[in-house]
């Protein structure tokens, strides 16, 4: 069963693109911020801390899909539907992971304190793997939802574009452990 989600406001933008009208969904606004709002931070944030971020967020995201349904079982008495509890586990471990990294990330960074404006620019470009990284979770999170059917996601001009992303880092990380 799907359900239509009632939004208070319009969820589709016409926009013109190159003389044609392109409809751009909520998901496309999701995706573009993602990508940008991350690729502004790591031109802040520098290379290392990128690279250090980036590696963190890999290793988290594939220790949450190899030890979340093995995990899972602790949340069997609080949580009926499967999908949501390991779903919960996911984040929870996910969360753990990057908390652990961070705290790694910050202490490398500080080590070592470069910040010339190389730094800055080859962070720009992790920043925007980091973003690509995030749109692969969000994909594979929709993917399990029955809001992936919903026609706001499927009518996302990027639609294609994040299910290759997401396909890319599947196959590199994660389709080992399922």
């Amino acid at each position: 069963m799907i359900f239509h989600i009632p939004f208070p406001f319009p969820v589709i933008f016409p926009i013109n693109i190159f003389g044609s009208e392109e409809v751009i969904s909520i998901l496309d606004f999701i995706l573009i911020l993602t990508l940008g709002i991350s690729s502004i931070y790591g031109f802040f944030k520098g290379f290392l801390t990128e690279i250090l971020s980036l590696l963190t967020w890999i290793i988290a995201i594939s220790v949450a899909y190899a030890l979340g349904g093995q995990i899972e079982i602790i949340f069997q008495s609080i949580l009926t539907s499967e999908v949501l509890r390991l779903w919960v586990t996911r984040l929870l471990i996910l969360t753990f992971m990057l908390f652990i990294g961070g705290l790694a990330s910050r202490r490398v960074s500080k080590a070592v304190g470069s910040s010339i404006s190389g730094d800055m620019l080859i962070g720009l470009g992790f920043g925007f793997l980091r973003g690509l990284v995030l749109i692969c979770l969000l994909m594979l999170i929709l993917e399990d939802t029955e809001l992936y059917n919903e026609p706001i996601i499927q009518e996302a001009v990027f639609i294609e574009e994040a299910e290759q992303v997401k396909e890319f880092f599947y196959n590199l990380f994660l389709q080992y452990y399922n």
